[in-house]
Protein backbone atom coordinates (compact mmCIF):
# COMPACT_ATOMS: atom_id res chain seq x y z
CA UNK A 1 0.00 0.00 0.00
CA UNK A 2 1.37 3.55 -0.83
CA UNK A 3 2.74 5.77 1.63
CA UNK A 4 2.99 9.39 1.53
CA UNK A 5 6.54 10.38 1.88
CA UNK A 6 6.37 12.62 4.60
CA UNK A 7 4.03 9.58 6.59
CA UNK A 8 6.57 7.21 6.08
CA UNK A 9 9.32 9.34 7.38
CA UNK A 10 7.48 9.94 10.60
CA UNK A 11 6.65 5.79 10.82
CA UNK A 12 10.47 5.19 10.14
CA UNK A 13 11.76 7.67 12.73
CA UNK A 14 9.31 6.51 15.41
CA UNK A 15 10.45 2.69 14.92
CA UNK A 16 14.54 4.02 14.80
CA UNK A 17 13.20 5.65 18.11
CA UNK A 18 12.52 2.57 19.41
CA UNK A 19 15.51 1.12 18.24
CA UNK A 20 18.02 3.80 20.03
CA UNK A 21 16.34 3.91 23.48
CA UNK A 22 18.54 2.13 24.86
CA UNK A 23 21.65 3.64 23.45
CA UNK A 24 23.03 2.37 20.71
CA UNK A 25 26.94 2.39 18.91
CA UNK A 26 27.42 2.89 15.15
CA UNK A 27 30.28 1.93 13.66
CA UNK A 28 28.55 3.37 10.57
CA UNK A 29 24.65 3.94 9.46
CA UNK A 30 23.99 0.16 9.34
CA UNK A 31 25.65 -0.71 12.91
CA UNK A 32 22.93 -1.11 15.00
CA UNK A 33 21.68 -4.21 15.15
CA UNK A 34 18.94 -5.12 12.28
CA UNK A 35 18.70 -1.30 11.97
CA UNK A 36 18.15 -2.28 7.66
CA UNK A 37 15.31 -4.79 9.31
CA UNK A 38 13.42 -2.38 10.72
CA UNK A 39 12.98 -0.20 8.35
CA UNK A 40 12.26 -2.89 5.66
CA UNK A 41 10.72 -5.76 7.37
CA UNK A 42 10.90 -8.11 4.32
CA UNK A 43 14.29 -7.75 3.68
CA UNK A 44 16.85 -10.62 4.78
CA UNK A 45 19.26 -9.71 7.94
CA UNK A 46 22.10 -10.85 5.69
CA UNK A 47 21.40 -9.01 2.67
CA UNK A 48 23.86 -6.29 2.00
CA UNK A 49 21.75 -2.91 1.80
CA UNK A 50 21.39 -0.90 -1.72
CA UNK A 51 23.18 2.31 -2.43
CA UNK A 52 19.59 3.88 -2.24
CA UNK A 53 19.19 2.03 1.15
CA UNK A 54 22.30 3.71 2.60
CA UNK A 55 20.98 7.30 1.36
CA UNK A 56 17.77 6.88 2.58
CA UNK A 57 18.87 5.63 6.48
CA UNK A 58 21.46 8.27 6.75
CA UNK A 59 18.85 10.93 5.55
CA UNK A 60 16.65 9.84 8.16
CA UNK A 61 19.38 10.03 10.74
CA UNK A 62 20.01 13.63 9.78
CA UNK A 63 16.80 14.87 10.23
CA UNK A 64 16.69 12.83 13.58
CA UNK A 65 19.70 15.55 14.82
CA UNK A 66 17.86 18.47 13.23
CA UNK A 67 14.88 17.83 14.95
CA UNK A 68 16.70 17.56 18.11
CA UNK A 69 15.70 13.63 18.71
CA UNK A 70 18.59 12.07 19.19
CA UNK A 71 22.15 13.06 20.31
CA UNK A 72 25.21 11.61 18.86
CA UNK A 73 28.71 11.29 20.66
CA UNK A 74 31.71 10.29 18.60
CA UNK A 75 34.33 7.86 20.62
CA UNK A 76 37.71 7.91 20.61
CA UNK A 77 37.48 4.37 18.36
CA UNK A 78 35.54 6.37 15.60
CA UNK A 79 32.23 5.12 16.09
CA UNK A 80 29.60 6.82 17.18
CA UNK A 81 27.23 6.44 20.05
CA UNK A 82 23.51 7.44 19.46
CA UNK A 83 21.37 8.44 22.43
CA UNK A 84 17.47 9.72 22.46
CA UNK A 85 17.18 13.66 23.79
CA UNK A 86 14.37 14.48 26.32
CA UNK A 87 12.35 15.54 23.09
CA UNK A 88 12.94 12.29 21.40
CA UNK A 89 11.87 10.03 24.65
CA UNK A 90 8.94 12.30 24.41
CA UNK A 91 8.18 11.27 21.21
CA UNK A 92 8.74 7.78 22.03
CA UNK A 93 6.70 7.94 24.64
CA UNK A 94 3.68 9.38 22.31
CA UNK A 95 4.53 6.71 19.41
CA UNK A 96 4.21 3.73 21.64
CA UNK A 97 0.58 4.06 22.64
CA UNK A 98 -0.11 3.48 18.41
CA UNK A 99 0.70 0.38 19.14
CA UNK A 100 -1.61 -0.34 22.20
CA UNK A 101 -4.62 -2.24 21.42
CA UNK A 102 -7.56 -4.17 23.35
CA UNK A 103 -7.57 -7.57 23.67
CA UNK A 104 -11.23 -8.68 22.90
CA UNK A 105 -12.48 -11.68 25.11
CA UNK A 106 -14.11 -14.83 24.19
CA UNK A 107 -17.63 -13.66 25.93
CA UNK A 108 -19.37 -10.41 27.12
CA UNK A 109 -20.37 -9.82 30.41
CA UNK A 110 -22.95 -7.55 29.42
CA UNK A 111 -21.53 -4.09 31.63
CA UNK A 112 -20.22 -1.55 30.15
CA UNK A 113 -17.00 0.29 30.22
CA UNK A 114 -17.57 4.73 30.76
CA UNK A 115 -14.68 6.99 31.04
CA UNK A 116 -15.61 10.66 31.72
CA UNK A 117 -13.03 13.17 31.90
CA UNK A 118 -12.49 17.13 32.65
CA UNK A 119 -9.49 17.79 30.83
CA UNK A 120 -8.10 21.47 31.38
CA UNK A 121 -8.42 23.90 28.16
CA UNK A 122 -4.37 24.62 28.58
CA UNK A 123 -3.98 20.72 27.44
CA UNK A 124 -6.14 20.66 24.27
CA UNK A 125 -3.41 18.95 22.02
CA UNK A 126 -3.31 16.11 24.69
CA UNK A 127 -7.20 15.75 25.35
CA UNK A 128 -7.18 15.80 21.00
CA UNK A 129 -4.11 12.89 21.46
CA UNK A 130 -6.39 11.02 23.58
CA UNK A 131 -9.92 11.52 22.32
CA UNK A 132 -8.24 10.35 18.43
CA UNK A 133 -6.64 6.83 20.39
CA UNK A 134 -10.70 6.44 22.07
CA UNK A 135 -12.13 6.59 18.68
CA UNK A 136 -8.86 4.30 16.93
CA UNK A 137 -9.66 1.27 19.82
CA UNK A 138 -12.93 1.72 18.97
CA UNK A 139 -15.29 4.01 22.06
CA UNK A 140 -18.18 5.73 21.20
CA UNK A 141 -18.50 9.03 22.66
CA UNK A 142 -22.28 8.77 24.23
CA UNK A 143 -22.28 11.75 25.93
CA UNK A 144 -20.22 15.38 26.29
CA UNK A 145 -16.89 13.81 27.51
CA UNK A 146 -18.08 10.55 28.15
CA UNK A 147 -16.69 7.43 25.86
CA UNK A 148 -18.27 3.59 26.38
CA UNK A 149 -16.96 0.56 25.41
CA UNK A 150 -18.17 -2.74 26.09
CA UNK A 151 -14.52 -5.16 26.94
CA UNK A 152 -12.32 -4.93 29.79
CA UNK A 153 -10.28 -2.00 28.92
CA UNK A 154 -8.70 -0.28 31.74
CA UNK A 155 -5.28 -1.25 31.53
CA UNK A 156 -4.90 -0.04 28.12
CA UNK A 157 -6.78 3.34 28.74
CA UNK A 158 -5.29 4.24 31.30
CA UNK A 159 -1.31 3.57 29.66
CA UNK A 160 -2.69 6.15 27.10
CA UNK A 161 -4.36 8.48 29.70
CA UNK A 162 -0.24 8.37 31.34
CA UNK A 163 1.30 8.78 28.12
CA UNK A 164 -1.06 11.73 27.66
CA UNK A 165 -0.37 13.44 30.99
CA UNK A 166 -4.13 13.01 31.77
CA UNK A 167 -4.79 10.02 34.12
CA UNK A 168 -5.79 12.76 36.51
CA UNK A 169 -8.38 14.23 34.37
CA UNK A 170 -10.51 11.20 34.16
CA UNK A 171 -12.31 8.28 35.79
CA UNK A 172 -13.43 4.64 34.85
CA UNK A 173 -16.36 2.88 35.41
CA UNK A 174 -17.37 -0.54 34.76
CA UNK A 175 -21.32 -1.25 35.05
CA UNK A 176 -25.03 -1.21 34.42
CA UNK A 177 -26.73 1.25 32.06
CA UNK A 178 -30.61 1.49 31.45
CA UNK A 179 -32.39 -0.84 29.19
CA UNK A 180 -33.15 2.17 26.60
CA UNK A 181 -29.43 3.39 26.87
CA UNK A 182 -28.29 -0.61 26.96
CA UNK A 183 -30.33 -1.64 23.57
CA UNK A 184 -29.19 1.37 22.14
CA UNK A 185 -25.13 0.73 22.87
CA UNK A 186 -25.40 -2.69 21.62
CA UNK A 187 -27.05 -2.25 18.55
CA UNK A 188 -24.02 0.60 17.73
CA UNK A 189 -21.62 -2.01 18.91
CA UNK A 190 -23.19 -5.05 16.85
CA UNK A 191 -20.30 -4.74 14.45
CA UNK A 192 -18.28 -5.65 17.28
CA UNK A 193 -19.79 -8.05 18.98
CA UNK A 194 -21.01 -9.49 16.03
CA UNK A 195 -17.67 -10.21 14.93
CA UNK A 196 -16.74 -12.33 18.05
CA UNK A 197 -20.29 -14.46 17.90
CA UNK A 198 -21.58 -11.94 20.33
CA UNK A 199 -24.66 -9.91 18.44
CA UNK A 200 -26.79 -8.87 20.82
CA UNK A 201 -30.16 -10.69 20.54
CA UNK A 202 -33.48 -8.58 20.91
Amino acid sequence: MYMPRVRQTSVHVNKLLKLFAGGVVLASVFAAPNMAVVLTPKRKKSKAPTAEENAEYRRLINHMKRLNLISVQSLADGNQYVTLTSKGKERLSAASIDDIEITLPKSWDGKWRIISFDIPAHKKQQRYTFLHHLHRLGFIGALESMWVYPFECEKEVYEIARACGLESHLIMITGNLTQDRHLHLAKSFNHLLKSRHLEYEK
